[in-house]
């Protein structure tokens, strides 16, 4: 029995002895990764599919003015038919007195249908048609659409349907910007970007001088015309929440219609 004690201790002991922890092989060193074409790696990019992410609700948007509100508003210092040969307005490009109708004059209504219009042509205009001229005429090179003061769109509206673009270059003056007529975003920015009551109120003072003016160098229109503008101008007066009023009971309008 002590003999295989002996035996079993030499063996651990020899054991142990040839023993040695296990290493992992080496790792060989990475390579750097190929170079690949551009075509190939465009070719393995479409194949891959990508899951659209997750749409975001939007901003709450900036109201911005109403045609609808402005041109109502307008129209009704627009009469129908009048023919009134003072007003250069009333003739067409064959010095033809034709009149006007709705607020639109004959060389207006002129480009409108490509042609000189006759008196017939004048009367029988539509309010509808009128009411396209007024928008894409009038309101849309404002940028109507884009401005933020009902109250603001509405005046400037009227001023380029009673001046023509003569109405935006008072604008641009009381903005200080660029006096050229055309209402791009300069003039936009400037307005938006303005203190509204500030800048209607500058308008309206620049508007009236406006007609004085005219109507001095003018005096055939003194007496016939001026009262005119002046009412015009005074039915305009700066209310903060009318514009905001307007187009709640346009919206509800709307939407009572198209439910």
């Amino acid at each position: 029995m002590p003999v295989l004690l002996i035996i079993l201790a030499l063996v651990l002991i020899m054991a142990l002895i040839a023993f040695r922890p296990w290493e992992a092989p080496p790792v060989p060193p990475l390579e750097e990764d190929p170079e690949l074409e551009p075509e190939i790696v465009a070719e393995v990019l479409d194949t891959i599919t990508v899951t659209p992410l997750p749409e975001i609700e939007p901003p709450k948007e900036i109201v911005m003015a109403s045609f609808d509100v402005a041109y109502n508003i307008v129209a009704r210092h627009e009469g129908g038919y009048q023919k009134i040969a003072t007003d250069p307005g009333n003739y067409n490009s064959r010095r033809e007195l034709v009149g006007t109708n709705w607020g639109i004059s004959a060389p207006v209504y002129e480009s409108w249908i490509g042609r000189p219009p006759t008196e017939t042509d004048m009367r029988q205009m539509s309010r509808s048609v009128a009411r396209q001229i007024f928008k894409k005429n009038f309101w849309d090179p404002i940028q109507g659409d884009f401005i933020h003061s009902q109250q603001l769109a509405t005046f400037l509206f009227d001023g380029h349907v009673n001046h023509g673009r003569t109405g935006i270059r008072i604008m641009q003056r009381v903005l200080g910007v660029i006096v050229d007529g055309v209402f791009g975003p300069v003039s936009l920015m400037a307005l938006n970007g303005a203190d509204p009551k500030a800048v209607f109120d500058a308008y309206k003072a620049a508007r009236i001088q406006f007609y004085h003016e005219l109507s001095t160098r003018r005096p055939e229109m003194r007496n016939v015309w001026l009262p005119v503008w002046l009412n015009r101008m005074a039915s305009f007066n700066f209310n903060p929440a009318s514009g905001i009023t307007a187009v709640l009971i346009v919206g509800l309008i709307v939407y009572a219609i198209t439910r």
